[in-house]
């Protein structure tokens, strides 16, 4: 009851500043330092434009003390393979991608988070809501990984081909690698030809992986593996607990 109350009552136009000032420093803190967060951000930055209540200012709050309280937590960028300086040495870019089926329940929309690690270190994460299916999600992923590998090939660094893409959505997977195709599948089409290039030139291959291991969730829900999740790209830090 109490927190009905509060949604019902809307923030006067100086905290509905302070408001959109403090999910403005929460948004730099998520891309470049607690990608933890993610989650709860998402939620608040749905009311930086519009009215905003007492409880999602105090949500906030909330978020920001959990910040405060973890000053040692950050992304941590250890490659799990060192370059020995051959010119024939070859990097690996991996890609996860994930989404939950209308998340967001005042837009209607499925909610996606997408990573790109590079040798086991992650040099891009995204979330974004999309009006359509999973495959949205894994064309953003796939992207991110080809532009990563124009990067480093830019730099006459070589990847190691083929590159995997792993999603958990087995029907997608299914799609994207032409085993199971229909009528239904058409408004999607472009994007799963484009995906179905890159496995032909044997760049990209979706495979499926379990859902347990995909740390993407950290992106658009709460989950009860977030110490799993968060350490993917914090590492194991002095504020993780056993669950």
């Amino acid at each position: 009851m109490l927190i009905q109350c509060e949604l019902e009552l809307e923030l006067n136009s100086k905290d509905q500043t302070e408001y959109r000032s403090g999910v403005g420093k929460l948004l730099h803190l998520m891309r470049w330092s607690h990608t933890d967060i993610y989650n709860s951000v998402r939620k608040l930055s749905k009311f930086m434009t519009t009215e905003a209540a007492e409880a999602h200012k105090k949500a906030m709050l909330k978020v920001m003390s959990y910040c405060i309280s973890t000053p040692e937590r950050g992304i941590v960028l250890k490659p799990s393979l060192k370059w020995n300086g051959d010119a024939e040495f070859k990097l690996v870019i991996l890609g996860r991608s994930d989404s939950d089926f209308s998340k967001d329940t005042d837009k209607k929309q499925n909610v996606s988070g997408t990573r790109t690690f590079l040798s086991g270190a992650p040099i891009m994460q995204r979330r974004a809501m999309q009006k359509i299916v999973e495959l949205n999600a894994t064309t953003s992923n796939a992207q991110d990984m080809m532009y990563a590998k124009r990067l480093l090939e830019s730099m006459d660094l070589q990847v190691k081909l083929t590159m995997f893409l792993e999603m958990d959505n087995k029907g997608a997977v299914d799609i994207v690698n032409n085993y199971s195709v229909g009528g239904r599948t058409r408004h999607v089409e472009r994007k799963q030809y484009y995906l179905h290039e890159l496995k032909e030139q044997g760049t990209i291959v979706v495979k499926w992986t379990h859902g347990s291991v995909n740390s993407s969730v950290l992106f658009y829900k709460s989950c009860k593996d977030f110490n799993k999740h968060t350490a993917v790209y914090v590492g194991k830090d002095l504020y993780m607990r056993d669950s």
